[in-house]
């Protein structure tokens, strides 16, 4: 008897830490695939290992695939980045200031989006570039970094859970080299709607808080 469940835990393990079946990735191509637009509310966890501390971050995600992305912080501190593959622009809400930095000077600038593009859009040609992509459930993904790869000195895992419809990114959590972890969970997910322009404006206007 316990012989049979050792090898039925084996067998379960091997299923969840495999290479994603082709079905998975049909069903990803299929739905997530042709999803062009995303506009989302997220709750982030942060918890910061070394202060022994969870830090709760509030806002709102626009994306448009292979273009640019906006990430708004609503809460506890006001925040907005635009990042695309031409460079960074981000407002601080305390000082009210707006930097941009060119992707031209600073190349990881680059890398960073075409990353960040692939992860919300769950583009698996893109992340086995800089990832070793496993299933890690039956709507789940586990990200490694390779060893040649730009994250692998400070990203140990990534994790993704997807909807139902495998249409959209319903949690995401990173697992720092240092011990420290993110967790962000997204709701409201909106797909393939026009994105007001106001959404990538800078600094931005006070109705988005």
């Amino acid at each position: 008897m316990r012989t049979g469940i050792l090898i039925a835990l084996l067998a379960a393990f091997t299923v969840c830490a495999a290479p994603p079946s082709a079905q998975f990735r049909e069903k990803l191509a299929a739905n997530l695939g042709k999803v062009e637009t995303v506009e989302a509310a997220f709750i982030q966890n942060r918890r910061l290992k070394s202060l022994d501390m969870t830090l709760a971050i509030t806002g709102r995600l626009a994306l448009e695939k292979g273009k640019r992305m906006a990430w708004l912080v609503r809460e506890p501190m006001r925040y907005m980045c635009v990042i695309s593959e031409q460079g960074l622009a981000q407002w601080d809400g305390d000082s009210g200031e707006v930097l941009k930095l060119s992707a031209k000077r600073i190349p990881w600038l680059r890398l960073i989006y075409g990353s960040l593009s692939g992860w919300l859009s769950a583009d698996l040609d893109a992340l086995e570039k800089e990832f070793t992509v496993e299933t890690s459930g039956e709507r789940s993904l586990r990200l490694t970094p390779l060893d040649a790869g730009f994250f692998k000195e400070y990203v140990e895992t990534v994790e993704f859970e997807f909807g139902p419809g495998f249409d959209r990114v319903e949690r995401l959590r990173i697992v720092e080299k240092n011990g420290d972890e993110m967790e962000i969970v997204f709701r409201d997910v909106v797909n393939n709607q026009p994105i007001p322009g106001e959404r990538w404006q800078l600094p931005p206007p006070s109705n988005a808080f």
